[in-house]
């Protein structure tokens, strides 16, 4: 009896001293007790006011009124009431006119981008006819797109808009499931586990889950050890990771909830397809474009109208993004505004008054997209390239002559030693029937009419 004693006293010995030799490396190394961070503004909710986002119980959070200036280039982003992007020179409702609600994440709301610029205001500058409605929110996925659905009913229940958009980018696959790289972040930060809302398969069914904290590894002795954090990343992996590989198919199956959900409000649900990128822990963010056909795949099968809007919004040669990295810049957002005008006119906005022309996309040297350009040259030809250009020239216009440039103030060259074609589509009004303009091999300083007929 007395060895075996001695053998368990050794082990727990043992073990002691390599917790305490643990404890000083990761101390001498840097790494905070938990507790050192979890005190700090922390109340039930996360979001305990007085700064950037509110409490909403349906989502988890929402963005606080005020003028919050965002992102490097400190563009600022007003925000009014119960989380609405401003939309600048937006006026009240007039009667009548089909309501447009823009849903999503930080890119749908325009972090980054003025007022006047993101897509929403675009769409707003497209259809001046319609009223547009930004209630995106930074962070949103699929499931919490539902949740502002919820929370619109609660807030105003005798609301209906014609059209609900959701802007959807390939990150929305990671925030539906709550994957450990998408909720470590704001763990860390806040010294505890913490679960942003997401959505599971229980069964084969699919369970929404609200906002969820744990402060388990950050109070007590547990929380005054260096060795908390690790023990909290270590139980976030094993129970975050495997999620994952649901992703795709808790994705799709969101999808249609939303689309089910925006029926029985008596609207039509777009889905705008802003891109495809995943996040890679070697490569950064990646474009995934077979997960996103297959997307789209799935929302076709199912009667789920879509927009195919896809950019390469993050290869900085195309000059597309902020010159911070973290999202698209006005340009990008022109381009998506103009193309979701046309394709809601088409759609669904059909006989919509309007003045003139609108241009709803423009291409300069789309038959060069192809080409390689001599001495390791980029091509830097992107869908909607000339699309800024050719607005400013013919939007709200019943004629037009388009001179199509390169230079200051003009079109830029995307691709070298490749004669570059210009095409146009464009409404008329906005009626349903879009007008095209293709010019005939090279466009360079050639005049081209777009027009509408009178009446």
């Amino acid at each position: 009896m007395r060895p075996a004693l001695i053998s368990a006293a050794l082990v727990v010995v043992s073990l002691l001293a390599g917790l305490a030799a643990t404890e000083a490396y990761l101390r001498a190394t840097g790494t905070r007790p938990l507790a050192e961070i979890y005190p700090q503004g922390i109340c039930p909710t996360i979001w305990c006011g007085g700064g950037f986002r509110e409490y909403a119980e349906e989502t988890g959070w929402y963005t606080a009124e005020g003028v919050w200036p965002k992102e490097s280039e400190q563009r600022p982003m007003t925000i009014l009431s119960q989380g609405r992007r401003a939309i600048e020179g937006k006026i009240g409702r007039a009667a009548g006119a089909p309501g447009i609600v823009i849903l999503g994440g930080s890119i749908s709301q325009g972090i980054g981008v003025r007022d006047s610029e993101h897509y929403g205001a675009v769409l707003q500058q497209v259809l001046p006819n319609a009223d547009v409605t930004v209630l995106a929110t930074e962070g949103y996925g699929t499931s919490q797109v539902l949740g502002t659905l919820d929370r619109m009913a609660r807030l105003n229940p005798a609301a209906q808009e014609k059209v609900v958009v959701y802007g959807f980018i390939g990150h929305h696959l990671e925030r539906n499931v709550g994957t450990f790289g998408w909720n470590k972040p704001l763990s860390d930060l806040l010294g505890m586990i913490v679960d942003l809302p997401h959505a599971e398969l229980d069964n084969g069914n699919l369970i929404q889950v609200p906002l969820r904290t744990n402060a388990f590894f950050s109070t007590g002795l547990m929380g005054e050890l260096a060795i908390s954090a690790v023990l909290k990343d270590w139980w976030m992996r094993r129970t975050m990771t495997p999620r994952a590989d649901d992703s795709e198919e808790v994705t799709q199956r969101l999808l249609l909830r939303l689309d089910e959900a925006v029926r029985r409000r008596g609207s039509k649900l777009v889905v705008a397809m802003l891109d495809d990128y995943l996040f890679d822990p070697q490569l950064g963010m990646v474009r995934t474009p077979a997960l996103a056909e297959r997307m789209m795949a799935y929302m076709r099968d199912n009667g789920i109208d879509f927009v195919d809007m896809r950019l390469d919004w993050r290869r900085t040669q195309l000059g597309l993004i902020l010159h911070n990295g973290g999202h698209p810049n006005e340009r990008t957002h022109l381009i998506w505004g103009h193309e979701l005008g046309g394709a809601l006119v088409e759609r669904h906005l059909g006989g919509l008054p309007a003045a003139g022309l609108t241009v709803r996309n423009a291409n300069f040297g789309a038959a060069c997209a192809d080409y390689t350009p001599p001495n390791d040259l980029p091509n830097l030809y992107h869908w909607g390239n000339a699309t800024g250009y050719v607005a400013q020239q013919c939007a709200g216009r019943g004629r037009c002559d388009l001179f199509v440039d390169v230079g200051p103030g003009a079109l830029s060259d995307p691709v070298n030693s490749c004669a570059k074609d210009i095409q146009v589509e464009y409404f008329c009004g906005p009626v349903g029937t879009a007008r095209r303009l293709k010019s005939n091999g090279d466009s360079f300083r050639k005049t081209y009419e777009l027009s509408c007929p009178p009446g």
